[in-house]
């Protein structure tokens, strides 16, 4: 068990990832004020759920902004910070 931490470290920094396709709608059908988008690419559909550490922003992305990415194709690029 001795190379178990260094295994996760290194899992942890491989899940950077880059994914580009259509955004197809809203992660909650129906809620206005959802922030979370369902993106399609060539593989299949991903949730992306927008996280922000201030709520209320989220709440006002999800009302003003989210509507303008749906139908858009777009890149989305996710992972962990580098240490």
């Amino acid at each position: 068990m001795a190379g178990s931490w260094k295994t996760w470290r290194f899992l942890n920094a491989s899940r950077a990832v880059k994914l580009t396709g259509t955004i197809l709608g809203r992660g909650v059908p129906g809620a206005f004020w959802s922030p979370d988008l369902v993106l399609r690419d060539a593989t299949g559909i991903i949730f992306v759920l927008y996280r922000q550490s201030i709520p209320f922003a989220r709440f006002m992305f999800g009302v003003s902004e989210a509507d303008s990415f749906i139908g858009q194709q777009v890149e989305v690029e996710a992972g962990s910070a580098a240490e």
